[in-house]
This record gives C-alpha cells, sequence and structure tokens, in this order.
C-alpha cells in the first residue's frame, strides 16, 4: 500500500529531463498517482521531489502541489530529496528558503506532510533504505545491490540471484556494511544530535575512511538545519494535541 513516485520540478522542468524520445511523462506519472489513490484505500504516496538548487529557484513548485485535487492530498506525502551529486552546493547557512515555503504551502494545502528535512527523524532507525538489512535491488541481470546512487557496477554487487530464487551474498561485503549501526563511531557518538540524526548511510561508512568521517556527516548536507527541524517538529506535535484535545 506503500508507493514512492518521483517527479523532477515542475512540469516544463521534468519533461526535459525525464522524457521517452522526447515524450513527456509529468501527466502520465501524475494519473498514475491518481490511480492509486482511487483504487486502494489505505494507499500511501510519497510523492519525491528530486532537486537542485536550480529546480527550487526556477521551478513552480507551488503549481506541482496546487494541481493535484484536494481529495487525494491527504494520501500523499511530499518529500524533497536533494540530487545527491549536487550536495556540494547547498545553501551555506544551511537553510534553503524556497524548500521551507514549499513545504510549508504543502502543509497548508492539506498534503501529508511530516518535516523538511531529509537527513533527520524521530523513532526511524536508519537514515537511508540501504540501512535496512532487508532491503534489496535486484537488477535486470540478477546482480543484488544495496544503493542506487551508483553506478551497477561489480564493484558494488553484495550477492546473485540463483535459479532457485535464492541469493547468494557476499558476506564479507555484507559484514563490513551491517557489522556496527551507522552512529558506532567516534563522531557521531559525540554529536548532541544523534538521536535525531543516526549518522552516515552505511554505504558511505564502507567507503570512507575513519579520518575523513567528518565530510559525510549528514548535517553538513542538510539544506534544513536542526534547529528548524525541532522547531518544526515541535510545531506539528503542538497542533497534533490541540487537535486531538478539540475532538475530546
Amino acid at each position: 500500500k506503500h508507493f514512492q513516485i518521483t517527479l523532477d520540478g515542475d512540469e516544463k522542468r521534468h519533461n526535459r529531463i525525464r522524457n521517452m524520445n522526447g515524450a513527456p511523462s509529468y501527466k502520465q506519472i501524475l494519473q498514475g498517482i491518481y490511480y492509486l489513490c482511487d483504487n486502494i484505500p489505505d494507499v500511501n504516496v510519497t510523492l519525491r521531489i528530486n532537486y537542485d538548487t536550480q529546480t527550487l529557484e526556477k521551478s513552480n513548485m507551488k503549481e506541482v502541489f496546487e494541481m493535484i485535487p484536494a481529495k487525494y492530498r491527504h494520501k500523499i506525502s511530499p518529500s524533497f530529496q536533494r540530487v545527491w551529486q549536487t550536495e556540494s552546493k547547498r545553501n551555506e547557512e544551511g537553510n534553503n528558503p524556497n524548500k521551507l515555503a514549499i513545504f510549508e504551502y504543502c502543509k497548508e494545502l492539506g498534503y501529508d506532510a511530516e518535516n523538511p528535512s531529509s537527513c533527520l527523524s524521530v523513532l526511524k532507525g536508519h537514515s537511508c533504505y540501504v540501512d535496512r538489512y532487508y532491503h534489496t535491488e535486484i537488477n535486470f541481470d540478477g546482480k543484488i545491490y544495496k544503493c542506487t546512487a551508483r553506478a551497477y557496477s561489480d564493484e558494488y554487487v553484495l550477492g546473485e540471484l540463483q535459479d532457485d530464487g535464492h541469493i547468494l551474498w557476499n558476506l564479507e561485503k555484507m559484514r563490513k556494511m551491517y557489522a556496527k549501526a551507522t552512529f558506532e563511531n567516534e563522531m557521531c557518538l559525540a554529536c548532541k544530535h544523534m538521536p535525531l540524526c543516526t549518522g552516515p548511510c552505511s554505504q558511505k561508512l564502507m567507503e570512507t575512511p575513519k579520518e575523513l568521517l567528518h565530510t559525510i556527516c549528514p548535517l553538513t548536507t542538510a539544506d534544513v538545519n536542526v534547529d528548524t527541524f525541532i522547531r518544526n517538529l515541535y510545531d506539528g506535535k503542538m497542533k497534533a494535541l490541540q487537535a486531538a484535545k478539540s475532538i475530546s
């Protein structure tokens, strides 16, 4: 009942990035979302917006969320995910005002919007899908991967699908990736934000020497800083409590 579906900006920008031999895909994707909402009563659609700074500054993102009918919005959770190749170009102040404004507008429109940060969470237990032990990416050739933000090359193969359906894992690679929690390192254990941030993803930890951990700290590449996240979390909890009191 849970789907993650991706757009790459407003209609003009999305269709420029994602098309099949020039044929646009934006409206087709939205129709697919409406179909899911109409036919699965308890569906939840994570509408992932892949963005870089230009997407937030030049795309009409408000129009994207305005055009989705109101009856579907409570089933849709906007998720703004920076394209990982552009992390070094994030807003230097740690807060991208365009991202925050769009997120707040989504809440006003009735979307299931929880928080504006993609690197912080409460009781989530992992920072990335890769960190979940049973998450598996099966490529067309039967090779098994974990991370989709890396090349589909032999370097990142973690196993292979067998003819009988079971996976033959590379146990040494799996041990290296999952033997410790992502926050079990000196940098994270000394950080006061660790309960909200579970550290870098297991893929980055596996690739990065101990002395360079500071270069992959999620908080250094966040478009929304910790203070803003905490204030937003508090405001959301207070509104929920007030709503519950008014009902009772």
